[in-house]
């Protein structure tokens, strides 16, 4: 099996895991502890229109990392090219912006309390692992490329004075 297809694989079981298997227990955890469910039609569709924006800048990225970077977004098939352009131009790591942007999308379209602290528990990982984990990994395969980048760039969202 090829590195890629292992990677697509690792992938969906990652997307499966994080959006649909452990939001479910987050539901059933929140019906089994009576905690509070705050639900509207506007909140669902906020949470329907930023589940939208969230998957397409995830394929977005995907089609970034694939075509500029080389690679994909899993561990095994990484990119080879450092991708600082479309959404890596205001982000380093959009893809984690996505994914927390999308869990909270879930919380506002079903209202489980637990599905928002989810979120959060998932944003907290995702800034730790960034941190310690995949800044000097990445730092150490691109080198000076990517400390201009680190310079430039803001690790989460574009701010008004980060984007001039």
């Amino acid at each position: 099996m090829s590195r890629q297809v292992l990677a697509l694989l690792l992938g969906s079981a990652f997307f499966g895991t994080h959006f649909v298997l452990f939001p479910a227990l987050a539901v059933a955890l929140n019906f089994r502890w009576s905690w509070p469910r705050w639900r509207s039609p506007t909140s669902e569709a906020i949470g329907i229109v930023l589940a939208l924006v969230a998957l397409a800048a995830l394929a977005h990225c995907a089609v970034m990392l694939r075509t500029v970077g080389r690679g994909t977004p899993q561990p095994l098939a990484p990119p080879t090219e450092l991708v600082a352009a479309g959404l890596y131009r205001y982000s380093r790591n959009p893809i984690y912006v996505a994914d927390v942007i999308l869990l909270l999308a879930i919380f506002l379209v079903c209202g489980d309390l637990t599905l928002l602290l989810y979120a959060c528990a998932v944003a907290v990982e995702l800034h730790l692992w960034v941190v310690w984990r995949e800044e000097p990994v990445l730092q150490r395969r691109f080198g000076d490329a990517y400390a201009a980048y680190l310079r430039r760039v803001p690790r989460w969202l574009c701010t008004p004075h980060s984007a001039s």
